[in-house]
């Protein structure tokens, strides 16, 4: 088989990471004639189609998903390849990968970020906000050191080297009807209009087993792929949502939300586990992180008072 072009490789990606060919050349500053062509060329050495071309860009073909697929590996393990370098060095380069759950990204990450950047300056971070099934599948693939994330189903692949929970909390506009009790139960939330995030979050699918269970229909005015949207709605005061207390922390502390107990609701409760692929040793980089991320991990939580 004939060597593949580097050079169209690295267009390819990028044309398929931006479904666009006039964006990728505009990333990647040169002209879209160069990176059709590259395409071309990469196109007639694999002979098959790896682009639809549409009105609006461009699609993978599932030939160039695979290829897609299987550089988004390639890179991944070359950046694993740097980063152990960096290791023989002791802490002076390298990455870590974190998934994270939405909530953790406002103060708590930060913080064991900005430890660890005083200790090795060297060492950068790359940090995915994720729902449970992604970040479960980035760790699985190999894309990832370490996953913070709500509880997924046990994986023979997945070590979880931390866990912890707490109750979810209904969260509430200050001004919602609302606001003024001291706790609500699941009856009195669902008289309003609930935002949720999608069942791809651990949170959603314990609410939504929560529901099947007692066989309740819920009021929904949204489902999002965003955290962040659905404390947005909710903030507005046109719907109530249940979250763990971690996902909303900020915005309780500047006024913005109010964080409720659910009483007689025990089995609504957020499981926090943190993650790493079993088969996988961490580098050098990513092992220190994992410390660090352990040792605070306790502090993790911070639930209102019943």
């Amino acid at each position: 088989m004939q060597h593949l072009d580097l050079t169209a490789l690295r267009y390819f990606s990028e044309t398929a990471m931006t479904g666009s060919i006039r964006l990728a050349s505009a990333r990647l500053h040169v002209t879209p004639s160069a990176i059709s062509r590259q395409i071309a060329k990469l196109e007639h050495r694999l002979g098959t189609v790896l682009f639809e071309r549409r009105p609006t860009g461009v699609a993978l073909t599932a030939s160039g998903q695979l290829l897609a697929d299987e550089l988004v590996a390639i890179y991944g393990n070359l950046s694993r390849v740097q980063t152990l370098i960096g290791d023989l060095e002791g802490l002076r380069r390298g990455e870590v990968v974190i998934h994270c759950l939405e909530g953790a990204v406002d103060t708590w990450l930060p913080d064991v970020i900005a430890r660890y950047h005083a200790q090795h300056p060297g060492i950068e971070f790359n940090v995915l906000v994720s729902s449970t099934d992604r970040a479960v599948e980035a760790l699985a693939a190999g894309r990832c050191d370490i996953a913070l994330m709500f509880k997924a189903p046990p994986r023979a692949d997945i070590e979880v080297v931390a866990s912890d929970s707490e109750p979810l909390v209904a969260l509430v506009s200050p001004t919602h009807a609302l606001a003024r009790r001291r706790s609500v139960t699941v009856p009195d939330l669902l008289r309003h209009k609930l935002a949720m995030p999608d069942a791809s979050f651990g949170v959603r699918q314990v609410l939504d087993r929560y529901l099947r269970q007692g066989r309740i229909d819920a009021p929904w005015l949204l489902t999002a792929n965003s955290i962040a949207m659905t404390r947005s709605l909710v903030r507005r005061g046109v719907a109530v949502t249940i979250l763990p207390h971690l996902s909303a922390q900020h915005d309780c502390e500047l006024g913005l939300l109010k964080a409720l107990p659910i009483s007689r609701a025990g089995a609504l409760r957020a499981d926090v586990q943190l993650c790493v692929r079993r088969d996988r040793p961490l580098t050098a980089a990513a092992h220190h992180a994992m410390r660090l991320m352990t040792g605070a991990f306790a502090g993790l939580f911070t639930a209102p008072a019943p």
